[in-house]
This record gives C-alpha cells, structure tokens and sequence, in this order.
C-alpha cells in the first residue's frame, strides 16, 4: 500500500470511530465503504435515491444547470421555495415532533417560518471594484459546488431549510445527510425543495438526500471527490469527524452560553427575556440560555420575577430529585433533551401544565447542570458576590467554546467588557438569545453558528468563494 493509500485508509478509520455516536443503535460501523447500489431515484420521491453515489452526480449536474440560469431565474427559484415552506410551516412543525419527539410544536412552526422567510437570499452576495491608477479588480462571490450538509434531530425541519435556501442562493447544490432520528423530515423537505425549484424553471435534484443514513454513507459522501465543501452542525465528535475529512469544512459546535444579570438591569424584563430564550422550542437551540449568573444584590427579585410570570421554582428537595434524575454518570440523561417542563416535572411527582415553559432552580457554581450543555428547559441560577465575579465564572462554564453569551445590565461599558472578556461568536444585551438569530426582528436566521471554523452567522456569502478579474490599463468616466 502506497504512503497516500495508508494515510487514506488512516482518515477513514478515524472517521468512522467519531462518527459512530450518529448511527441508529445497534448499527455497527463499517470497516470501509460499502459498494454502490445500483443508482435509482425513490419512486415518488423527487430527491431522494438509493444509492449515494447516484445522489451526488445528480446533484452535481443540477449545480452546473442552476449556474447556467438567469440571476432573475434563481431570484424566483429562491421566492418559490419560500412561499412552499411558508405553506408547509405547520405541517412540517408536527411531523418533527412526531418523529423525533423533541420541543414545542408551537415554538416549531416560528422556527420553520423565520428560515423560509427570513434566510438571507442572493442580496448577501456583493459584488465589489477596486480601482487604481493602472486598473482595477472586479471581485464576485462564486458557489463551491457540490455541498454535503449533515444535519441534527434538534432541529430536523429548520436546519436544512435555512441551510438550502442559503446555499442554493449562493449557486451550491446540497446533499443532506439527517441525523437518523429525523430522516422522515429530511425527505419531506428534500421533496417540497424539488417541488418548488421545478415549479420554478429550476433544474431537478438541486437538493438531494438518500433513503440510507447509516455511517457508511455520510463518510463516503465526505469523502467523494464530487463535493467540494462540508457543512457540519452539531458536537464535538461530528465537528472533529468533518474536519478530519480533508474537505473545506464549516462547522457549528457545541455552547454552553451564560447570561449575567448585574444588578443594575431592568429585572423584570431580564426574567421574561431569560425564560423566553431558554424554554423556546425546549431549549434545543445551542445559542440558548443554559445557566445565569444573578450579583446577589438582585438574586431574590430575578428569582420572584421568574415565578410571578408563571415558571416553577423547584425547592431543595425538588432540586435533588431533578439532578438525580437528569445527570446520569456525570453526562446529561437523554431521555429528557427537549421535553417539557410538565413531563420532566412529573418524573419527581410534581403536576403542571404544559403553559408551564420553564423549571427555575436556584444551585451552586459547582452544580453540574451549570457545567453541562443541557439541552432542557431546566434552568439553573447561581448567586454571585459581583459584575466582577459573574465574568469570571461565565468563562469558566462556557468552556472556552466563544459559541454565545448574554448579559442583563443598564451599564454599558459593563457590556463592553463582557463582550471583549467572552469572545463569544453572538452576544447580545438585554435580549433573548435568539433575537441574534432573526427572532425580535434582529439578526438573521442561521441554524449553524459556525465558531470551530470561524465565519460565524451563516449565511449565503458563507458558502461562496472569492473570485476576482483584474483589468489592466485605466478606465475613467471623468
């Protein structure tokens, strides 16, 4: 074996090794890519096909086809798939809590209309001319190709939504790859993408998927050498796993972001936007609040806010029941990620409606809910001496990740300071998490902060590659 074949060979391993935490249980990893089936579209279902390899050349054809339409042509492409998942909104909200029993079907159907309608489309692409004395550089954003685009259960609907309307704009075609929990809702938008674009004037199988989502398929997708770029949201291992592939990869990884509450913040309106932000959609979202820092000075008001709207402030012996039962050998018990307050609530013998968005527990810094990215709407508040102290600690339980944090306070240069300290990719400032995102009618909608790899908030630009032509001699109007 050649010195190239063996380090091949090498990545392939490591590949399937970190990646095996996304395969369905019980499904063993592969020694090495399976052979391709023979090539076939899924009767009746427009994108999505058999075989993988399949799947990538007609995606790859329908890329090149897209690039040779009209601006205007993928202008009314981009309006159509809007309208169709504005349509669809509802509808696909419940097939997702249907399938992977996760969040808030209500809190759904906001996700899945602000990324139809509030994606950046192609207007994110600028166009831009240097000129000099002895000419000029004209500079285009141009698509990469090909996208393999791997998608969570936490959000099986918004996700590639966001993501394929964002690449298709940018001139990409995309190849989803679902989490396995979520595969009926990758197809159906896969489907109603293709319904859309062909309505359209748009070329088939722009956007494609395959029926088979096992571990094999998703290194073999990395891994052809038809995809030109990967786009990778969720932990560590799958971050690691996509960057090893030795393809441009954008990767959205894990947060665990803190919200500070100094004590000169309007209180009620940190205890409303807190829980807001922290029990929206269950708390799926990376970029939501996962633990507060309150100075003491205010702690009592924050705590009593948050009741007087309507969450449940666990006592003590409450508060002992729920660790033992969401904190498992030391990792967070799966078993509640993205369920109710009334579900998780009742597992300890304690009633309450689902109206109920959030449980409050007051617990020390050292408590392994505020260290654990938990995924739940379970909140845990911890008192600290000072603006100075809260600072410090928010770093700490942040990891390092610069994914996102929050703060509450009527002191700007206090703000400032926690923006510099934290280098987080979003912070913001008296507001909900989400409103960096397009929620508050602030931000765009991005579902892959993409901090490991640095852009950032996604969004067209991001899947796009600098072009430039430059032209000698002097061109001048005046």
């Amino acid at each position: 074996m050649q010195a190239g074949e063996e380090r091949i060979a090498q990545i392939v391993a490591e590949v399937l090794k970190k990646l095996q935490p996304y395969l369905p249980p019980g499904q063993p990893a592969p020694a090495q890519p399976a052979a391709a089936a023979a090539p076939a579209n899924i009767p009746g279902e427009q994108g999505i096909f058999n075989d993988l390899e399949a799947a990538l050349a007609a995606a790859k054809k329908a890329q090149a086809e897209l690039m040779a339409l009209a601006r205007e042509t993928r202008e009314k492409i981009i309006a159509a798939i809007r309208q169709i998942f504005l349509e669809n909104a509802e509808k696909l909200a419940r097939l997702a809590v249907e399938e992977t029993g996760l969040g808030r079907f209500e809190d759904k159907i906001v996700k899945n209309k602000n990324a139809a309608l509030l994606t950046p489309g192609m207007e994110d692409l600028e166009q831009r001319v240097d000129a000099g004395t002895t000419g000029m550089i004209f500079s285009e954003r141009g698509p990469f190709g090909l996208i393999v685009s791997i998608e969570p259960t936490t959000n099986p609907i918004a996700s590639p939504v966001n993501h394929g309307l964002a690449m298709i704009a940018a001139g990409n075609s995309v190849c989803f790859a679902p989490h396995p929990r979520a595969v009926k809702c990758c197809h159906e938008v896969v489907r109603l993408f293709n319904e859309a674009i062909g309505k359209a004037g748009g070329p088939v199988n722009l956007v494609v998927s395959t029926r088979d989502v096992s571990l094999d398929n998703v290194h073999r997708a990395m891994a052809s050498p038809q995809v030109n770029l990967i786009v990778a949201t969720g932990g560590h291992a799958l971050v690691e796993a996509a960057l090893a592939s030795g393809k441009k990869c954008i990767a959205g990884g894990p947060g665990n972001p803190p919200v500070v509450v100094d004590e000169t913040a309007d209180i009620e309106l940190a205890a409303r936007n807190i829980i807001l932000g922290a029990s929206f959609d269950n708390n799926l979202l990376c970029i939501a609040e996962k633990e507060v820092f309150v100075v003491d000075q205010v702690a009592d008001a924050l705590l009593l806010a948050m009741q007087r709207q309507g969450n449940y402030v666990a006592d003590n012996l409450e508060i002992q029941q729920l660790t033992k039962l969401l904190v498992v050998d030391g990792k967070i018990n799966s078993r509640f990620i993205g369920q109710h307050p009334s579900r998780i609530l009742k597992e300890i013998g304690v009633r309450v409606g689902d109206e109920v968005r959030a449980v409050v527990m007051e617990v020390p810094l050292d408590h392994p809910l505020v260290t654990l990215e938990q995924l739940m709407p379970v909140l845990p508040v911890v008192r600290v001496k000072d603006f100075a102290t809260a600072l410090k600690v928010s770093r700490e339980v942040e990891h390092g990740f610069r994914h996102t944090a929050a703060i509450y306070t009527r002191d700007y240069t206090r703000a400032s300071a926690f923006a510099r300290a934290m280098e987080a990719t979003l912070t913001v400032v008296n507001v909900p998490t989400y409103a960096g995102l397009g929620g508050e009618d602030i931000g765009k909608p991005t579902m892959t902060v993409a901090g490991p790899t640095g852009e950032g908030i996604t969004s067209p630009r991001t899947y796009t590659r600098e072009r430039n032509v430059v032209f000698g001699g002097q061109l001048t109007i005046v």
